[in-house]
């Protein structure tokens, strides 16, 4: 495990995800609305519930998470790189309260249609009457 704190290597991708760099790999941090029903499986807790009462251990639940949508094989299987990427971060409050608003800011989102619609920007294949 390395003893340098990652300081300028956390940048904000979009205005919904999180670029972390750790030994010259760059990780996407970002929610969707699988990562949201898997922080939801995983804590027995809903969306709604998490936000309202963050603990500790939400939030490193949701430090975990943010890795599921474009790293899903350290979530589930090799934990230890997540691991040694949050106790390398510089300013983890920081990065731990901005988590917790993209986090949010999915659930809204996914809970107004129009919203997701409006961010997203992009045109349903699906339609119903």
């Amino acid at each position: 495990m390395s003893t340098e704190k990652i300081n300028d290597t956390v940048k904000l991708a979009d205005k919904n995800s999180i670029t972390v760099r750790y030994k010259d790999r760059p990780y996407m941090l970002e929610y969707d609305r699988k990562t949201v029903k898997a922080v939801e499986a995983q804590t027995g807790m809903s969306a709604q519930d998490l936000i309202s009462n963050m603990s500790i251990t939400t939030r490193d639940t949701l430090f975990r998470y943010a890795f599921f949508k474009h790293h899903r094989s350290l979530v589930v299987g090799n934990a230890q790189v997540i691991d040694d990427i949050y106790d390398n971060i510089a300013n983890r409050n920081k990065l731990l309260s901005k988590l917790t608003e993209m986090f949010a800011k999915t659930v809204i989102a996914l809970l107004d249609p129009d919203i997701q619609n409006e961010q997203e920007n992009v045109e349903s294949l699906a339609t119903w009457e």
